[in-house]
């Protein structure tokens, strides 16, 4: 009698599956299905048989692993060993529940390692926007020192210099008077106690020693005069000085805004 011999689309059809799903079976359970001189596979009876019953153990929920520990009972057409299924098959589930425990694991460590990193980020966020208002407030308050220190250096600046020129002018005022009054009472003294000879010589005498004060006062107006000039160009330069520092002063200030508005 001539013996059978399948295809594998012949014995897919068969068993009602796909070509694909036979290949999968024939390699995860290491089957030793027979191949012709061209090396194509062929399934006889006993093949068919096997598969079958593989297929109805798949049916029932049973992973290939826990069907290949009972493969050679149902090779040799034996009565399978239930118990050594169903504890395969439990163990199988074990192992793919803690596959899931360990996947979940992972997965709830890596969230957290996420949020940490957020959370660290927005800390240092925060403490680069603070560190920055410190630092605006600080150059704010420096700006308003200085600035108050050189409106009271100025101040002091002209004070000082219209005192100094109020009291040069009253001493000034005081000496003319004294002069004059000093003049004027020693010709009426000469005047009246000498005659016009002498009273003549006296007076160019007293004269000359006159023109000789107006020269003393001259110089000592020119010198006065000068350090005035000396006084004024100072505080100019001061001045000066003030507006070159408050210039700087805004630059600096409007270049950390400028940062803080990049940050």
């Amino acid at each position: 009698m001539k013996e059978n011999k399948y295809t594998i689309s012949e014995a897919a059809r068969l068993l009602s599956v796909e070509n694909h799903v036979l290949r999968y079976w024939e390699e995860e359970l290491e089957l030793k299905i027979p191949r012709n001189e061209l090396g194509h596979r062929y399934y006889r009876e006993e093949e068919i048989q096997l598969l079958h019953c593989i297929k109805e153990l798949k049916n029932k929920g049973f992973q290939l692993k826990a069907v290949k520990e009972v493969l050679p009972d149902l090779e040799q057409k034996k009565l399978i060993d239930i118990h050594k299924l169903l504890t395969t098959q439990e163990e199988l589930e074990n192992q793919e529940l803690e596959q899931l425990e360990q996947a979940r694991q992972k997965e709830i460590t890596q969230r957290e390692e996420v949020q940490r990193q957020e959370i660290q980020k927005e800390n240092r966020r925060k403490e680069i926007e603070e560190k920055n208002k410190n630092i605006a407030g600080r150059n704010r308050e420096e700006t308003e020192v200085d600035s108050g220190k050189n409106c009271k250096v100025i101040a002091i600046h002209n004070k000082t210099e219209d005192a100094a020129v109020a009291e040069r002018e009253a001493k000034m005022q005081q000496f003319e008077d004294i002069m004059g009054r000093i003049v004027g009472k020693a010709l009426r003294e000469q005047a009246e106690n000498l005659g016009d000879a002498m009273g003549n010589h006296l007076c160019n005498k007293m004269l000359r020693e006159v023109d000789e004060l107006m020269v003393e006062q001259e110089q000592r107006e020119e010198e006065r005069y000068k350090r005035l000039d000396e006084t004024i160009r100072s505080v100019q330069k001061a001045r000066q000085e003030v507006a070159v520092s408050k210039d700087g002063t805004r630059k600096k200030s409007l270049f950390f805004r400028k940062n803080k508005r990049k940050l």
